[in-house]
């Protein structure tokens, strides 16, 4: 594995050019003698990173299709004009990228596996993972598995099979989700969720399969209800300027448990953390609670007579973000009884700073250090929802041809409790996520609705107008189609039809009602005695008649 730093100079030949640059991605070229070419995907980032390039950037010959080879693992595939890979970080790919045909290698499947940063023991998180065809063909009788490690549940909660994935060129991705529970006991400090897809390309139905990875942190079970920070394990290691971070003590001395009954100006408190600056602690809270509260101040065992006493700055800190600081305490000042808004954070972390000068008799106390649950613990959020139409978020109302197709997916998210179950229909009728719906013979005003129901019964719906129209236009493209199907028997019917849509489309134009309404009945009255005579498909007939009581209705 290569090593990259940020800085790092690229030394490069005479025959090496330095073609892109985004965001601490690059991409390097070299022409080969045999008209290929490598391209080397460069990340000088601190996460792995797709790093990608446009063919026309290549300054390549125009073929139709490229055949793209990682020279490590020598995998092939076919794009159209997209080529992307998957880059470690301060890491480098390389790519040996050669004109082709469409099926000399698979088509490549771009998959983005979203896993969740953090999962707790016990919790239930979502992971989903996108498929999209970067090839010229498409994938066919695709099937999706996630892989877990044993102890681990996994749980489908869309489709994992699809009958054909076309080219991105069609604007067409698709969603595969799970529910994913981690077991209540862990020993790993991370997961590492494996996908892999199979499926069949070319006339030839050949056979390929992808995979990809994505890791998650483990982290332990996060509390679910009112629940003093004494009692809670810590994530990950604390850090503490004297000893160890002591539990509903003073810090004392050097040894854990050697410390006092945690005082401040006289008061004394049962529960809370005992700690020396400079100090980080932190809980995984998992996203369940609303306020932190504590009682702050430099502990009464560092309050001396003489006038030597610490002095300490505390912190708050909710996902990386400062949620609250006190300024400078010493032990001459009031106790501080802090109340802090904690809404949807998932890593707490409580600082004490030294207050610029040293370490010194900073005996600090988190008195009574506590999380106050959302609801006490009872999810009361209703789950998100993100609605896609042919991999774009969906419109309250659309409006469609009815010469077009549509797939929808959505994606369903519920910190809380998590998500139970997520149903689909259109026009009242169920349907199933990532599912190709021809419009054809659909005119008129149709409704699509998602609802998704979390464990603690919350739920969200989303509900969609989506307006199909036709035209002798695209009544015409209709017939070009199923004529191409072998839906007539005789071309000539075909031509009447055609001319029937042509004389409609002229009195449209001129806005003449009356001949453009005697014109559709001509045609309907054609359409029915094609039907009996059995002189067209049972589909192309529902479809035309469809669309001319349509157009017949516009004009009442």
């Amino acid at each position: 594995m290569y090593r990259i730093s940020p800085a790092d100079p690229v030394e490069a030949s005479e025959n090496v050019q330095h073609v892109k640059t985004s965001d601490k991605q690059e991409v390097w070229i070299e022409s080969l003698e045999d008209g290929s070419m490598l391209v080397t995907l460069l990340n000088r980032g601190d996460k792995e990173a797709n790093v990608g390039i446009h063919t026309d950037e290549l300054n390549m010959e125009k073929s139709g299709a490229y055949i793209v080879e990682d020279i490590w693992s020598k995998d092939k595939t076919a794009v159209a004009n997209t080529i992307r890979g998957k880059v470690q970080a301060y890491d480098i790919t390389v790519l040996k990228v050669t004109p082709g045909t469409p099926e000399d290698a698979p088509p490549a499947i771009q998959q983005d596996l979203q896993v969740p940063e953090k999962i707790g023991e016990g919790e239930t998180k979502e992971v989903s993972l996108t498929l999209t065809n970067n090839g010229v063909v498409a994938a066919n009788n695709v099937q999706v598995n996630l892989d877990v490690p044993n102890g681990w549940t996994v749980e489908p909660v869309s489709e994992t099979g699809f009958a054909t994935i076309p080219p991105s060129s069609e604007n067409q991705s698709v969603e595969v989700t799970w529910n994913v529970t981690a077991p209540t006991k862990l020993s790993a400090d991370t997961v590492t969720f494996n996908s892999a897809i199979t499926f069949e390309y070319g006339k030839a139905g050949k056979s390929a399969n992808a995979q990809t990875q994505a890791t998650s942190e483990i982290t332990p079970a996060p509390p679910k209800t009112d629940s003093f920070l004494s009692d809670l394990p810590f994530y990950k290691d604390t850090i503490n300027g004297w000893g160890p971070v002591e539990r509903d003590r003073s810090v004392g001395g050097q040894e854990a448990g050697d410390g006092n009954t945690l005082t401040i100006n006289g008061e004394t408190f049962e529960k809370g953390l005992g700690v020396n600056s400079n100090s980080e602690v932190s809980y995984y809270i998992g996203g369940n609670f609303s306020t932190f509260t504590s009682a702050i101040g430099i502990d009464d065992e560092m309050v001396w007579e003489d006038g030597q006493e610490g002095d300490v700055v505390f912190q708050v800190w909710g996902d990386g973000k400062k949620l609250y600081d006190s300024g400078l305490v010493t032990g001459d000042m009031e106790t501080k009884y802090i109340d802090v808004d904690i809404t949807g954070v998932s890593v707490l972390k409580l600082v004490v700073t030294d207050g610029d000068d040293n370490n010194w008799f900073d005996h600090a106390d988190w008195a009574n250090a506590k999380i106050i649950a959302t609801n006490n613990g009872a999810d009361e959020t209703a789950p998100e929802l993100e609605v896609t139409m042919n991999g774009k978020l969906v419109q309250d109302q659309v409006s469609l041809s009815d010469t077009e197709t549509i797939m929808f997916t959505w994606k369903a998210t519920d910190e809380g409790s998590g998500i139970a179950t997520t149903t689909a229909s259109f026009t009242g009728k169920e349907y199933d996520k990532n599912k190709a719906l021809p419009l054809a013979g659909k005119p008129g005003e149709h409704e699509f609705s998602v609802t998704a129901e979390d464990k603690a019964g919350n739920i969200t719906k989303k509900t969609y107008q989506i307006n199909v129209n036709t035209s002798p236009q695209a009544m015409k493209t209709h017939v070009e189609r199923f004529d191409q199907a072998g839906a007539f028997q005789d071309t000539k019917n075909v031509r009447i039809l055609q001319l029937h849509l042509t004389t409609i489309k002229q009195y449209l134009d001129k806005n003449n009602t009356a001949k453009t309404r005697k014109q559709l009945d001509s045609l309907g009255q054609l359409l029915d005695y094609l039907q009996a005579q059995e002189e067209m498909s049972d589909d192309a007939y529902r479809v035309l008649k469809s669309d001319t009581n349509y157009l017949l209705e516009r004009l009442q």
